[in-house]
């Protein structure tokens, strides 16, 4: 698999957006998203919180992505899945625009503790 890029997440993960992953879904299915959006979410998320479903999935939140103000109020929402083997990258998964975080997931960054 061919990356199409590498980015450093807040917690230090390594995320991989793979260009047969970008080439074969997301650019299809959200023909609307730039990788670069992407990217930018995966490294300076406005957050980061565990799946609802899949507690392998880390889904990354991002407002304010998009340069048409009348629709700055959604957020990029990004999901990886963390890797089998420790050491290795995450992938994303697929990315899309959301109006916001699901119920239930829970917050993995930042955290707010003490």
């Amino acid at each position: 698999m061919v990356p199409l890029f590498t980015v450093k997440d807040p917690l230090g993960r390594t995320v991989i957006l793979d260009q047969d992953r970008w080439d074969t879904h997301i650019s299809v299915e959200h023909p609307e998203l730039d990788y670069m959006w992407i990217a930018e979410c995966l490294e300076s998320p406005d957050f980061i919180a565990v799946d609802t479903v899949n507690k392998q999935r880390r889904v990354y939140y991002k407002r304010n992505f998009l340069p048409r103000a009348s629709i700055r109020r959604f957020y990029l929402k990004a999901v990886t899945e963390l890797p089998a083997v420790e050491g290795n990258p995450c992938r994303v998964i697929t990315a899309y625009i959301a109006s916001g975080a699901k119920m239930g997931e829970k917050l993995e960054w930042p955290s707010f503790s003490g």
